[in-house]
């Protein structure tokens, strides 16, 4: 199965509403959010505070996935909340596992 790690940065005003959208889909197992600032050259979008202080606080949501389910997780998203401006990303999972269990067998494929 392949794995992708589904990356969501959206404005704090958008936090419940999107946390609650993804915690009602059966094809998000689970999700991280996380409080960042976010710094570009986009000013006309920023208020004059955050120009000042040179970022704008958003929240970031990464979600580790299926790749076969990102796309209609991506469609919906852009259905239920365009013109949201909401940036996203999508990086390949080499690999994942959990600490607590036996070490991976084997060594990282090569690049």
């Amino acid at each position: 199965m392949t794995q992708s790690l589904l990356t969501i940065v959206a404005s704090p005003a958008l936090e419940e509403t999107l946390a609650d959208w993804m915690l009602a889909r059966d094809d998000i197992p689970g999700f991280t959010s996380i409080r960042v600032d976010g710094h570009n050259t986009d000013t006309l979008q920023m208020s004059l505070t955050e120009q000042v202080r040179g970022r704008r606080h958003q929240v970031m949501y990464q979600a580790h996935l299926d790749t076969a389910h990102v796309e209609a997780i991506l469609d919906d998203l852009h259905s239920d909340f365009s013109g949201a401006r909401i940036h996203y990303w999508l990086t390949p999972i080499i690999r994942s596992g959990n600490l607590t269990s036996a070490p991976p067998a084997g060594e990282l494929p090569d690049s």
